[in-house]
């Protein structure tokens, strides 16, 4: 072999140990990175879920509390929407009632 054999045997070697060095240490830093990655998304499958609440207040609602907030913060109290809930129903069931019995 002359001297260009032995330097092209040579430089391969250097070659396929460098090849080999580059490629366990990506794989080492890939697994890792993973590894890692996998450790810190872990969920715990037994641990009880996130509650939701059910639905939400209806907007009419939510727009009378308010209403009903306002005249409380002027000084009404609510005892004055019972009272008219009570005129309410009678004017709406029990004088219809009425009517119809007779």
């Amino acid at each position: 072999m002359g001297k260009r054999g032995v330097v092209d045997l040579e430089v391969n070697e250097l070659k396929t140990k460098i090849t080999v060095v580059v490629e366990a240490t990506l794989e080492r830093l890939q697994g890792g990175a993973s590894a890692d990655r996998l450790l810190a998304e872990r969920v715990d499958i037994t641990l009880p879920g996130i509650r939701r609440p059910l639905g939400t207040e209806h907007p009419v609602i939510r727009t009378m509390n308010e209403i009903v907030g306002v005249f409380r913060n002027l000084g009404y109290s609510r005892r004055v929407r019972e009272e008219r809930d009570d005129k309410l129903f009678f004017a709406n069931f029990a004088a219809s009632l009425r009517g119809l019995r007779g």
